[in-house]
């Protein structure tokens, strides 16, 4: 067990890293941590928001990111990572999410000045988000979709504190005579400053941008009776505002507060229901993190894309994703998914 004289306080991670770094959805970080011009369905609000307008049943998905032990104590101090999420179509061209996560570092011993008396918390960092997305038909052809994440984030225990941040994100598809072209955009964290409970303290969140594009024939209507389909990705990001955003001064910079990355990723899918991805993660910053950033990610899993039948009017999903090593927090996600159709 930890004493609030160790330290553990300057290991918090950036509220950056657990969302947007290590996100909770395997596909995106099993194809380069990209998403923002191809990822649809319940977990897609974790890249682009606008990405849920393409739910067509009601969805529900649980993720687990495997905990890991950190290296500063020798108890168990874990960093697990779980989220709930969920997806309602409302109307045919609006669908509405409700989301929520928490990574937690465990418990710590907060101590007396003496020394003695101490008391024991839970420590870590959560979120509730809704998502609001639209979907328009421009021809025949063209949709364009549009999304929002309004997002509460909460540190709990050492150094309470909150913020209400936003994201925005659209997404065109065109779709050609047997391919499908996309090109979306977001960007994360605009909103209010983190506000430390009980000082004047407040600190700038990253404002996160993502740009990229998508071509292949898996989200192809006329694709619905192949054996094989793909997916390619390439997708631009960079922190805008490049600050040392950290809780406290004094602590050392996490590395990632002049990210900025060119990623890629490719899915293969067997019969619709079976996938493979890969991805390379690439920082082009030209500066040297004080963690890497850069390296191949992974994944895999199945889905089925229309319910089981007339009797069981519901679809089944389930998803790995591995992705680069973020200092001591290892990117090794998992989801299971439910769908209801209506």
């Amino acid at each position: 067990m930890l004493n609030a004289t160790s330290g553990v306080a300057q290991s918090y991670p950036d509220y950056f890293i657990p969302q947007h770094l290590r996100p909770a959805d395997p596909q995106m970080a099993a194809m380069g941590l990209t998403g923002v011009a191809h990822r649809t369905g319940v977990l897609a609000a974790y890249s682009n928001p606008a990405g849920i307008s393409d739910v067509k049943d009601l969805q529900f998905a649980y993720t687990r990111h495997h905990p890991i032990l950190q290296y500063f104590t020798t108890d168990e101090y874990y960093t697990g990572q779980h989220t709930f999420s969920l997806a309602v179509p409302v109307t045919k061209f609006f669908t509405i999410g409700a989301y929520y996560w928490n990574l937690g570092f465990g418990e710590v011993e907060i101590l007396k000045i003496n020394g003695y008396g101490g008391k024991k918390t839970k420590i870590g960092i959560r979120e509730y988000l809704l998502t609001p997305a639209f979907l328009l038909a421009l021809d025949s052809t063209t949709n364009l979709h549009i999304g929002a994440n309004v997002k509460n984030l909460k540190y709990y225990g050492l150094n309470d504190a909150d913020s209400w941040l936003y994201d925005l994100g659209f997404r065109i598809n065109h779709e050609l005579s047997t391919q499908v072209l996309s090109f979306g955009a977001t960007i994360h964290n605009l909103g209010s400053k983190l506000k430390v409970e009980g000082s004047t303290r407040e600190y700038e969140m990253y404002r996160w941008y993502k740009v990229g594009f998508a071509f292949g024939n898996t989200n192809a209507k006329s694709s619905k009776n192949k054996k094989i389909t793909y997916l390619w990705t390439v997708e631009y990001q960079k922190n805008l505002n490049q600050k040392n955003l950290n809780m406290d001064e004094n602590r050392i910079s996490t590395g990632y507060e002049k990210l900025e990355a060119l990623n890629t990723g490719f899915e293969l899918r067997l019969f619709q229901h079976l996938f493979g991805q890969i991805g390379y993660v690439n920082d082009v910053s030209g500066s040297k993190n004080h963690l890497e950033y850069q390296g191949f990610t992974y994944g895999f899993g199945f889905e089925t894309p229309e319910p089981l039948g007339e009797k069981i009017p519901v679809t089944l999903s389930a998803m790995y994703g591995r992705s680069i090593q973020l200092g001591t927090l290892d990117v090794n996600i998992f989801s299971a998914g439910l769908g209801f159709h209506f």
